[in-house]
């Protein structure tokens, strides 16, 4: 196994001002070169600990370390790294209070809102379409695959009605298999689960609530106080706004933790046959990935590989996460297979996002750190915080494949007549328009990062430029 990074010991109580204090070491790389593992452990990939030594020399960087009352620990390896993200206890993390959220001001509206709609034109995307609480979007649905809903305000939910107008709850199914329990020789588990389960959050497992998280993201549309609470004061953001506000999602319960390496074979590819097939959705959003095809090499299941041809042929745009703090290039599956559109992560000032996975898989990036987003907490308790993570990049992107979509609807029909062509168009078009900064990896990261304006400015491809992706 590769040698991933290291553990570092850390003071909690110093945790933040390290980790800003070598921040500032890294000026063309944004987040926290320091990831929370446990309250007194933190993990430095082996990427930008040589950024790190690179920029200060490696006594000054030791310095720093001791300084801050932090030690070095052991090396981890790449399986190893994957167990510790995927075990964290959020309530034991140390405060990571530097994840500020300042609303800023849109320069099309004039009103504030988050610093990832401003940076990829969001606004300037809306109203091309009437306005972010007008958009038609009569023949579009995105599917939208994760841990499930809770009934968080963002995603349309009132306590008076036990539904949303936009997170379709009729057409909601869980493919989670285990969650079946024995079923001895009664079938399939996600065969039976699609009958007669919903894709509600237990928030249970290792990422109980990483569904609401990424679907407000993607859908969200929030008016109220809490939604408009800023931590600066005397400022109010205009709301809260996903990036295809209340377009209608079709929610889909895969997993309870965002490593989906067990269902890689069953529940994913079950959960894509049926928002293609059945709920005939356009596009896909999947913020949730393995390391490994299978446990101990790097293929994928052939239903998995079917699932995914299918989907393209039938003309749905399946957007997936790269990963988080994963080694050597390793963009996770399936976002590194054919037919999907991978989706690395960026941070303010239009940098690259230091614990954004990365490689040659990548097609775009998009905002990751930090990302303020909708949590709900045992006991329904509703709210809204700041996270990172490709997880939260991804449905900016889906979100933007449904604008293009109900931007351009009959003329997209019109211009192709292999649905294929209408993935291959998108993509094209994502890579064609994105920002791309001073120094930024073309190789590595992506075209650059998402422009949704841009995009649905963008003229349609010619039918006869499109290649049709193969394995």
């Amino acid at each position: 196994m590769t040698i991933a990074g290291y553990l570092i010991s850390i003071d909690p109580t110093r945790f933040t001002k390290l980790n800003r204090e070598l921040a500032a070491q890294l000026p063309g790389m944004g987040g926290e070169p320091l990831a929370p593992i446990s309250s007194r452990r933190a993990f430095m990939s082996i990427d930008v600990l040589r950024a790190l030594q690179s920029a200060m020399g490696g006594p000054a960087f030791d310095k720093a370390l001791f300084r801050n009352g932090a030690e070095w620990g052991d090396q981890v390896d790449d399986d190893l790294a994957v167990a510790l993200f995927r075990t964290r206890e959020p309530a034991d993390l140390p405060p990571r209070d530097e994840l500020e959220l300042p609303p800023v001001a849109d320069p099309v509206t004039g009103k504030l809102l988050d610093w990832h709609l401003v940076e990829i034109e969001a606004a300037g995307a809306w109203n091309l379409l009437g306005g972010h609480d007008k958009i038609d979007w009569t023949g579009v649905a995105v599917g939208h695959i994760d841990t499930g809903f809770t009934t968080h305000p963002a995603l349309g939910f009132k306590k008076s009605v036990p539904t949303s107008p936009w997170l379709d709850t009729v057409r909601d199914r869980n493919f989670f298999s285990r969650e079946v329990g024995n079923l001895g020789d009664t079938g399939s588990p996600a065969a039976m689960f699609a009958s007669w389960d919903s894709a509600a959050d237990t928030l249970g497992g290792f990422s109980g609530g990483h569904g609401t998280r990424t679907s407000s993201v993607l859908c969200g549309f929030d008016t109220s106080a809490a939604a408009k609470a800023s931590v600066v004061e005397g400022s109010s953001f205009a709301g809260y706004f996903g990036v295809a506000p209340r377009v209608p999602v079709v929610p889909v319960r895969v997993e309870d933790s965002v490593w989906v390496q067990n269902e890689l074979g069953t529940g994913l590819p079950d959960s894509i046959d049926y928002l293609v097939d059945s709920a005939a959705v356009n596009v896909i959003s999947l913020s949730m990935g393995s390391p490994r095809g299978v446990l101990t090499g790097t293929d994928v299941p052939k239903r998995l590989k079917d699932a995914l041809r299918n989907a393209y042929a039938r003309g749905v745009i399946v957007v997936c996460a790269a990963g988080n703090h994963i080694p050597d290039e390793q963009v996770v599956f399936p976002a590194r297979q054919p037919f999907t559109l991978a989706v690395g992560g960026s941070a303010p000032q239009s940098r690259p996002w230091s614990g954004s996975s990365y490689g040659a898989q990548v097609d775009v990036s998009a905002p990751a750190y930090p990302i303020r987003r909708a949590t709900t907490k045992r006991g329904n308790k509703y709210e809204y915080g700041a996270g990172d993570g490709t997880s939260f990049a991804t449905p900016l992107v889906a979100g933007t494949a449904a604008l293009w979509l109900a931007h351009h609807k009959g003329a997209i029909e019109a211009a192709y007549a292999e649905k294929w062509q209408r993935v291959a168009a998108f993509l094209a078009i994502v890579k064609r328009t994105a920002h791309v900064p001073h120094d930024w990896s073309t190789a590595t990261r992506g075209a650059g990062i998402l422009n949704a304006r841009a995009v649905l400015q963008e003229p349609l491809p010619l039918a006869a430029d499109l290649r049709r992706e193969t394995e």
